[in-house]
């Protein structure tokens, strides 16, 4: 099956906000990045499970590089994630004793 907009090409880290193809370009259709194997498969998960059918809550998604897409590219801004990513000043901090927003990291 092909893809409905042009392959994404910008590599992800682990904690990146990204955004299928295949979904509806919304904000409650956010995915993070959770993992990357050496073979370049990216394992995602929705942001916001509580948004998603039942069935999709848990799961953890298994896709290309040419698949997930940034989201600003729909006009979806999002702060970038990955703990290397520059974050500008005008992004406030979340305070000390907020959860952490990536879960833990599992290797494919």
């Amino acid at each position: 099956m092909g893809l409905i907009h042009a392959p994404n090409t910008t590599p992800w880290q682990c904690g990146d906000l990204v955004i299928h193809d295949a979904d509806a370009k919304r904000i409650d259709m956010l995915m993070i990045v959770v993992s990357c194997s050496a073979e370049g498969v990216y394992r995602t998960r929705y942001v916001y499970p509580w948004a998603q059918p039942r069935a999709w809550r848990r799961k953890f998604w298994q896709n290309t590089i040419a698949s997930l897409h940034d989201p600003a590219r729909f006009g979806i801004n999002v702060p970038r994630l990955a703990l290397n990513a520059a974050v500008p000043a005008s992004v406030p901090s979340p305070p000390p004793s907020a959860p952490p927003q990536c879960g833990p990291t599992a290797r494919s």
